[in-house]
């Protein structure tokens, strides 16, 4: 995600834009850089990037569950764009639903609201389990629906 750091600096310089969300562009950064090159950098987000989030961050042989990668806000980050149509049937036809609506994942228990992953929460965290779903899903609706500027619930 070095390319999506460095495309940040080129526009805002150092500036949090997160707490103001006003996105005020400065050309300070310009004077520093002289040229960038960006190899493979997810731009416009990555498909891949949400299929992991789906399904837990491979690693090795192993993964980092869904539930874990959920609360890492970087994760949303590479989303993909809502200009780019991340969601298709079998048959490649474009699905015309919201990937940024907290009800779409709910209705199709992507995620932590998949059932067998709220087993698993359950299971592992015992008796903070219900604070970890709280976690979970207030994690989920602020950064995902909120990451591109999308209101969440």
């Amino acid at each position: 995600m070095g390319g999506l750091a460095t495309r940040y600096y080129l526009r805002y310089g150092t500036t949090d834009v997160l707490d103001g969300n006003d996105f005020p562009m400065s050309d300070l950064s310009t004077d520093r850089v002289g040229k960038v090159v960006l190899l493979g950098t997810p731009n416009l987000g990555s498909v891949s990037g949400l299929n992991e989030f789906l399904q837990g961050f491979k690693i090795g042989l192993r993964r980092i569950p869904t539930e874990t990668f959920v609360t890492m806000p970087s994760a949303y980050q590479l989303f993909p764009h809502p200009i780019r149509s991340a969601l298709i049937t079998a048959n490649g036809e474009v699905l015309d639903r919201d990937l940024f609506d907290v009800d779409i994942w709910r209705a199709f228990q992507w995620s932590i609201f998949d059932p067998q992953v709220r087993a698993r929460i359950i299971y592992v965290f015992e008796d903070r389990a219900q604070h970890r779903l709280r976690t979970s899903d207030f994690y989920l609706t602020k950064y995902c629906f909120a990451g591109w500027g999308v209101e969440g619930e």
